[in-house]
C-alpha cells in the first residue's frame, strides 16, 4: 500500500519517466482512496473506511505523517504497528538498550 501511495502521487516509472504529470493527486486525496472511497466503493463504509466508533479498527502506524513529507519521500515510511478490529498484531519491538 505504501508503493500504491507513492505510485499515484508521484506517477513516476520504472525508467524514472512521469507518466501523467496532470494525473497526480495529492497525499491526502491517495489515502483518503485507499480507505474512505475504498469502503464505499464495496458497500463497506458502515464498518470500515474512517476510525468510529462500532467501526472494525483496521489500521496501520506509520513511521512519519505522510500527510508532512514530500512524496517523494514517501517510499521511506514503514509499518510501526498493524491493528485489526481494534487489536495488535503486528509491532516492531523497540531495542530496550
Amino acid at each position: 500500500m505504501i508503493r500504491l501511495l507513492w505510485s499515484t502521487t508521484n506517477r513516476i516509472t520504472r525508467s524514472g519517466r512521469v507518466l501523467g504529470e496532470d494525473q497526480k493527486i495529492s497525499t491526502y486525496d491517495a489515502l483518503k482512496a485507499m480507505t474512505v472511497n475504498a469502503a464505499y466503493q464495496h458497500f463497506e463504509e458502515e464498518t470500515k473506511g474512517t476510525i468510529e466508533v462500532g467501526k472494525l479498527a483496521d489500521l496501520v502506524v506509520l513511521s512519519q505523517d505522510p500527510l508532512n513529507m514530500p512524496t517523494s519521500s514517501l517510499l521511506r515510511l514503514k509499518v510501526i504497528a498493524t491493528y485489526s478490529h481494534g487489536k495488535e498484531i503486528f509491532s516492531v519491538k523497540k531495542d530496550a538498550s
